[in-house]
């Protein structure tokens, strides 16, 4: 027969290493969260882009811009930049 004090330890041990793994999984999950909204937003800016450079083509000029859901991209005939608040996104050359 087992004793109460070893059934009680095995029992502390077991629920610490529940918290453990559930600590971790709730980190990861969040984590994953936030690199979701970082990958929308990258993709986001690189169709705006792709949008920018088509109206380049499109209208035969030698710059376009265009404003899209707080994002603001500029192309030209060298590179087309994707800004947010003032702070470049992305960058194409």
């Amino acid at each position: 027969m087992k004793n109460r004090g070893f059934v009680l330890a095995e029992s502390v041990v077991s629920l610490i290493i529940l918290s453990i793994a559930i600590s971790l999984l709730a980190t990861c999950y969040q984590g994953i969260g936030y690199q979701r909204q970082r990958l929308t937003k990258e993709l986001i800016a690189a169709r705006l882009a792709k949008e920018a450079t088509d109206r380049l083509v499109a209208t035969k000029g030698n710059r376009a811009i265009i404003r899209s859901n707080g994002l603001y991209a500029y192309a030209c005939s060298s590179y087309v930049e994707v800004y947010h608040r003032q702070r470049l996104v992305l960058r194409v050359s």
